[in-house]
């Protein structure tokens, strides 16, 4: 066991999430890295800019399902 300054960078098309977890211990088997244990802070950060993730691929997916839909300008949808 070992503990290892780690850096994650996710390219997501135009979006870039960079992390750095400073306290992450590698645990090794036979010789290979096998499991990282982190500060659970770090988890649940990873773990929201995951969901923040997700988040941003259903907008996106949405947004191009509906690019070719019909629109109503606002002015248009006032009471006057």
């Amino acid at each position: 066991m070992f503990t290892e300054l780690c850096t994650a960078r996710m390219f997501t098309g135009r979006l870039e999430i960079k992390m750095t977890i400073a306290t992450a211990n590698i645990l090794e088997k036979d010789g290979k890295k096998e499991f990282a244990v982190l500060p659970y802070e770090d988890f649940l950060r990873i773990q929201e800019e995951l969901e923040d993730y997700d988040d941003l691929k259903e907008l996106r997916s949405a947004k191009f399902k509906e690019e070719s839909s019909e629109t109503v300008a606002l002015s248009a949808l006032k009471k006057d």
